[in-house]
């Protein structure tokens, strides 16, 4: 058994990223939830820990529940502060696995060091393929031809591993899911 290289360890940051992000997010929305009760008129959606801060420091809590409110929403900033933290540790880390396995990944335009840790790691040493389309077959990034009529065009592959076609937009299912669908209409609405 050999022990287990880069790409192993491209993959363990992958998904530790994942669940750093995926906390972060939440974090947010609850920050978020409770900064809307607390200002008139609410929120930004586009919350940072710095602007949470300052429209915190706007906020001069009355009564038992909005003490609450201020209580939970500063410990929560520094949730989220300590969630940026770790996922720029995260991205530095992989960034240095990269540098180190050699790739040329982060050469092709628009592929940076945690979209080429995610692509590394989701698909493994990419040597262990025969030849370099049958890794872009197998990460499906392999164009093929779409005919109808007299007109010929190229789009991705459907095939390859579903996360591996996902990587280099940046998404996970949960995302990709939510961006692209509609909300669902209630009895008697139209679209």
């Amino acid at each position: 058994m050999q022990p287990e290289g880069s790409t192993d360890a491209l993959a363990l940051l992958d998904e530790r990223r994942s669940n750093l992000a995926q906390a972060r997010v939440r974090a947010v929305n609850q920050l978020h939830a409770l900064l809307r009760a607390l200002l008139p008129g609410g929120a930004p959606r586009d919350l940072s820990a710095a602007k949470a801060e300052q429209l915190l420091e706007s906020v001069a809590p009355a009564g038992p529940a909005e003490l609450t409110r201020h209580a939970l929403a500063t410990d929560l900033i520094s949730e989220v502060r300590t969630w940026d933290v770790k996922l720029k540790d995260n991205a530095k880390a992989m960034a240095l696995l990269i540098t180190e396995s050699d790739s040329r990944l982060t050469d092709t335009p628009g592929i940076g060091a945690v979209t080429a840790a995610r692509l590394l790691g989701r698909t493994g040493n990419p040597t262990r393929f025969p030849t370099a389309s049958a890794f872009a077959q197998y990460s499906g990034t392999a164009p093929i031809e779409i005919a109808s009529a007299d007109r010929a065009r190229h789009r991705l592959s459907r095939r390859g591993t579903a996360s591996s076609t996902r990587a280099p937009y940046g998404g996970d299912h949960a995302d990709t899911h939510a961006r692209h669908t509609r909300p669902r209409l209630l009895p008697g609405q139209t679209r």
